[in-house]
């Protein structure tokens, strides 16, 4: 007798990598994850959510290509924002810490309780915290701070918002079967002719062949 058909089921996982694309701040919405990014000189530094109140949040070094990070994106790049009026709010996951700044040019903090957390963009593309009326930037490649006056030390800078969409992995299920093994070959019904003389082509009609 033939063996019996099997079927076998494969599962394949489909990896859809991590981007991270320049987007207009107005495109966000607020369960977007934005990197926001700061150009001074030839390099990209991403705004980071890290240090709290303590001192200002670092710059950290990214690497953009034709309107994306091509770099790793860390979580303590990683923002939302939302509107207030006409001012934008920006803020972690948890949405109790926002983006600040203090009466100081050492002075943007990440933090809860600071009602100085609201931000505009200027016509030169800078945030300017309403509150303290201070501009953001990229201090000697390390921190950001902010100024009174974009003509210090963040001058000619300029700033960049992108869209991080997380890495997706789904499944593909695919399907194998197996072919059943032929064993034998049996006639189980005769053809219709069976008698033939000499030089008679054979005559298959009616013929029943089983395979087993």
């Amino acid at each position: 007798m033939g063996t019996a058909d099997v079927t076998y089921y494969a599962v394949f996982a489909n990896l859809t990598p991590a981007s991270c694309t320049e987007t207009a701040i107005s495109d966000f919405s607020a369960s977007d994850v934005m990197i926001i990014v700061g150009k001074s000189g030839d390099n990209y530094y991403a705004l980071s959510n890290d240090n709290g109140t303590s001192k200002a949040p670092t710059a950290e070094s990214v690497t953009v290509e034709n309107g994306k990070i091509t770099s790793s994106v860390r979580d303590n790049m990683k923002w939302n924002r939302k509107l207030s009026g006409d001012y934008y709010q920006f803020y972690v996951s948890n949405e109790s810490d926002y983006l600040y700044c203090i009466s100081d040019n050492n002075g943007v903090r990440v933090g809860s309780g600071n009602e100085n957390n609201k931000f505009s963009i200027t016509t030169d593309g800078y945030l300017k915290n309403s509150g303290q009326n201070r501009y953001l930037g990229i201090y000697n490649k390390a921190d950001w701070r902010c100024y009174t006056s974009i003509n210090t030390n963040i001058q000619n800078q300029t700033f960049t918002f992108y869209k991080y969409i997380a890495r997706k992995v789904s499944d593909i299920s695919t399907t194998v079967k197996e072919p059943a093994t032929l064993e034998s070959i049996a006639v189980t019904t005769a053809p219709t002719k069976t008698h033939y003389f000499v030089g008679e082509t054979f005559e298959p009609a009616g013929m029943v062949v089983t395979e087993q």
